[in-house]
């Protein structure tokens, strides 16, 4: 008589990597990229890889060849340290499995700031308008906070990157 037997799934493995390695600013992509490996060909792994930030789904990619990949949307991952990982769905002939975590690191904008005034020099009781314009902000807001010297003398809200701040009260 001919026996029964089962023959199970084979287990699989992803890593994770990430492009920038390591960290980037706030409002850049990054490239996520896990390489899955499992059975042999014609058995290999197909179908999807969802990736997560921090233990949320964040997007998802479909295995071409081993890899699957998913680029971040600019600004999508938040300033400080995220774990990233990627969890292969598995199909009929692979297991399911998830990848270590990766540390990524996303550091704030190095911001520059220029000052213009309407009027250099000025003459005393007539309006100057500074306008403060940050470069390399992403999405920056708050405000600015304008000084004659040691003292404050007034703010301004930043606004496409720019603010504006105007007074007579110079001396």
């Amino acid at each position: 008589p001919c026996g029964t037997f089962t023959v199970g799934k084979h287990t699989s493995k992803t890593v994770l990597t990430a492009s920038p390695s390591g960290s980037d600013q706030v409002g850049s992509s990054v490239t996520l990229s896990a390489k899955v490996t499992g059975a042999a060909s014609p058995f290999a792994p197909t179908g999807t890889v969802d990736f997560y930030e921090n233990g949320t789904e964040i997007g998802s990619g479909t295995i071409s060849g081993d890899t699957a990949t998913y680029s971040t949307t600019p600004g999508q991952l938040p300033v400080g340290t995220d774990s990233l990982t990627a969890k292969y769905l598995g199909d009929a002939n692979n297991k399911a499995s998830t990848s270590a975590a990766v540390s990524y690191v996303v550091t704030q904008d190095v911001t520059t700031l220029s000052l213009t005034s309407s009027a250099n020099p000025s003459n005393l009781a007539k309006s100057v308008k500074f306008t403060a314009t940050l470069g390399n902000a992403f999405d920056a807001t708050g405000t600015v906070t304008f000084y004659d010297g040691p003292n404050e003398i007034g703010t301004g809200t930043v606004s496409g990157g720019v603010a504006h701040f105007s007074t007579k009260d110079l001396q």
